[in-house]
C-alpha cells in the first residue's frame, strides 16, 4: 500500500515539473539569432524569439536561396527597430522568415505591419559565394507564429 501510495505521488510530482516545464517559454534573443555570426549557436536548435512583423514576401533585390523558393516569406524586425534600407533597390527591409505554405493558409494568424510576434522556428544559414562561402545572412524557417498583445 505504502509503494502504491509513493508511486502515485511521485508520478504526480512528474507530471506537475513537467506541465511547468513546457508552460514556461524561454524566448531567445532575437540580435543574436538573426546574426550570422551567433545564429551558429542555435543552430540545429528550436528556438522562440519576439519581434515585430514587417510585411509579406522576401525583400526585393535579393537572390532568393532554393529552400525557400517553395516556401511562404515574411519579414520582421527586432523589437524597438526600424526596418533597414536596400543599398541597391532602396527599398525597406527586414530579416527573412519561412514557413510552409501550408502553415500560412492554415496556421499563420492575420499579421499587419507593427503587429509584435513569437516566432518559434529553427535559424538557417546562408553561405554565398560572394562572401567566400562564409556565413552571410540568416533566413527564420518558422514552425509557429503567435500574436503579442
Amino acid at each position: 500500500m505504502k509503494k502504491t501510495i509513493i508511486s502515485l505521488i511521485l508520478g504526480l510530482a512528474i507530471t506537475v515539473a513537467a506541465f511547468a516545464q513546457t508552460d514556461s517559454i524561454e524566448v531567445a534573443p532575437y540580435s543574436k539569432v538573426m546574426n550570422s555570426a551567433t545564429a551558429v549557436d542555435y543552430k540545429g536548435e528550436v528556438v522562440t524569439i519576439e519581434c515585430v512583423y514587417f510585411k509579406s514576401g522576401y525583400p526585393t533585390g535579393y537572390v532568393t536561396p532554393i529552400f525557400v523558393k517553395n516556401k511562404y516569406c515574411f519579414q520582421c524586425v527586432e523589437m524597438g527597430a526600424t526596418p533597414d534600407s536596400n543599398p541597391l533597390s532602396g527599398a525597406s527591409t527586414g530579416d527573412v522568415f519561412a514557413t510552409s505554405k501550408d502553415y500560412a493558409r492554415n496556421g499563420l494568424p492575420d499579421l499587419k505591419s507593427g503587429d509584435k510576434v513569437r516566432i518559434t522556428g529553427t535559424p538557417k544559414i546562408l553561405r554565398s559565394a560572394l562572401t567566400g562561402f562564409m556565413e552571410a545572412n540568416v533566413v527564420f524557417m518558422v514552425d509557429k507564429v503567435e500574436k503579442i498583445l
